[in-house]
């Protein structure tokens, strides 16, 4: 009987020990992660349409489609596991995110998403859409 409550003592120790040493493996994203990009940088990345760049706006839909950056795609995050990659973003090399303004919480936690999934080219326009539009940037709207 000694010999099975050692046994059970041994995989309850082990898998508490996973929990902890995988729990420390997972990457440690937090706001110093972000990489920060300037609406006139985006502008000038995005202005021959290339290939491999994203633009991708977090506000809600109805927003979106009144008007966004040329080129932009609309993702909630809801729209983007926490867990695995998308294939919708697998062609992208660069991704840049924006919601409505520097406060916009939605973009940050996009951004914290994807770069804790390894997208390794993300970064996060501040200045969201107001500064777009406050810099006289074209825009778009969806029909």
């Amino acid at each position: 009987m000694n010999a099975k409550r050692h046994f059970t003592s041994s995989i309850v120790l082990g898998a508490a020990l996973s929990v902890v040493f995988c729990g420390s493996c997972a990457p440690k994203i937090s706001d110093q992660s972000i990489r920060p990009v300037s609406a006139a940088e985006v502008m000038t990345k995005t202005a021959d349409k290339p290939k491999g760049i994203l633009v991708m706006d977090t506000r809600p839909e109805d927003v979106f489609a009144a008007g966004h950056l040329p080129g932009a795609r609309n993702f909630r995050l809801r729209d983007v596991s926490g867990e695995r990659r998308d294939p919708r973003l697998e062609g992208y090399k660069t991704i840049f995110v924006y919601a409505e303004n520097p406060g916009s919480a939605s973009a940050r936690a996009m951004t914290k998403r994807l770069l804790s999934l390894d997208y390794s080219d993300v970064r996060l326009m501040e200045e969201g859409y107001e500064g777009w539009t406050a810099r006289g940037l074209p825009v778009e709207s969806s029909d």
